[in-house]
């Protein structure tokens, strides 16, 4: 009952009881994600996450508003309030992580890319959450990542909210999964342009 409870198939609502989840895509969702993230699936799951949190980003620079920005800040400084002790508060930056993707993908402002990419998205999450919240380095710089991101969604830069999704979930794939360093097509792209 706890393993379905924590894939979201049942909600326990203590005092009430254990009910299925209203949401029958959740099914179908977590089916076509259950994997589990072998060595060989580490590259495509960072592929996919790739795609669907730059394009986010970019419609969210695109589209957003002053209370995206607002709920973009709020999620950021609980990320940041996470570390300010020297013990790390592991729920507040798993809370803060996971809310600063979601403003994100809400200040995209397309109901089709949220229903598509929050359940992709959140389950890579979940998956590296034990990691991420118990280390400084990781926190801090997920943290550096997401202050860039939240900046180019500020300024309504497209371009620059891409740039900076990208490089945040390569750092986080690279130092969680250990993914090969390399240089993607958009940095590549990005420095000949400069050139």
């Amino acid at each position: 009952m706890k393993r379905l409870a924590e894939i979201n198939v049942l909600k326990i609502v203590p005092g009430r009881g254990t009910f299925v989840n209203a949401d029958p895509d959740i099914l179908v969702d977590r089916d076509s994600l259950n994997i589990t993230l072998g060595r060989e699936m580490i590259e495509g799951v960072y592929e996919i996450r790739s795609i669907l949190d730059t394009g986010i980003a970019k419609y969210a620079a695109m589209k957003t508003t002053a209370q995206d920005i607002e709920a973009i800040e709020k999620a950021l400084d609980k990320m940041k309030r996470s570390v300010q002790s020297t013990a790390i508060d592991p729920n507040l930056s798993i809370e803060g992580d996971e809310e600063f993707h979601l403003a994100v993908c809400e200040a995209a402002h397309n109901k089709v890319l949220q229903k598509i990419a929050w359940p992709i998205i959140n389950d890579s999450m979940l998956r590296v959450r034990k990691y991420v919240s118990t280390s400084f380095e990781v926190i801090n710089d997920a943290i550096e990542g997401h202050e860039k991101i939240a900046e180019a969604i500020k300024r309504k830069d497209p371009i620059g909210a891409v740039v900076e999704m990208e490089r945040h979930l390569k750092m986080v794939f690279e130092k969680i999964y250990k993914l090969p360093e390399r240089t993607t097509d958009l940095e590549s792209s990005e420095g000949a342009a400069k050139k």
